[in-house]
């Protein structure tokens, strides 16, 4: 049930309670998301349809680690308790690029989101339980053991 800009004035002057707190973290999501559906060119949005994977294969500039770093981040906050693993080419690029980079995790999650970030183990966990973990593509068998989505 959505709630409005001005419902959510009248309530937040109320004691918290579950409800409140469900909607408040619904309605901050809501607005990040449609921050992004308004920046991004319409070849950056997800396509239309029930998709589990989808590639984008495009050239220099089109915004790639923007659209991957909205969309797992994304995906990550609507999901409580997830494991999303960012895999990049070496550990610092995952680092420099997919976390910390100007269109890095770090930099597009709204800081509401964000429960914790270690920056040795590359480990960025949501207030919602979520995991988004830096891997390096040098060593794909640190990939198995844990279940990813």
């Amino acid at each position: 049930m959505p709630i409005t800009p001005i419902e959510m004035a009248r309530v937040s002057r109320q004691r918290p309670t579950r409800e409140l707190i469900n909607h408040k973290y619904l309605y901050k999501l809501a607005e990040w998301r449609m921050a992004w559906i308004e920046t991004a060119r319409p070849k950056q949005l997800t396509p239309i349809g029930d998709w589990d994977n989808w590639a984008l294969v495009s050239g220099r500039g089109f915004g790639k680690t923007r659209v991957g770093a909205e969309e797992s981040a994304y995906v990550a906050a609507r999901n409580r308790k997830w494991r999303i693993a960012v895999v990049a080419p070496t550990q610092n690029d995952c680092r420099a690029i997919c976390f910390e980079g100007e269109s890095g995790l770090l930099n597009i999650i709204p800081e509401y989101f964000i429960a914790d970030y270690n920056r040795s183990q590359l480990e960025l966990r949501l207030i919602n339980g979520s995991l988004l973990a830096g891997k390096s593509a040098e060593k794909p068998d640190r990939l198995r053991g844990p279940e990813w989505h």
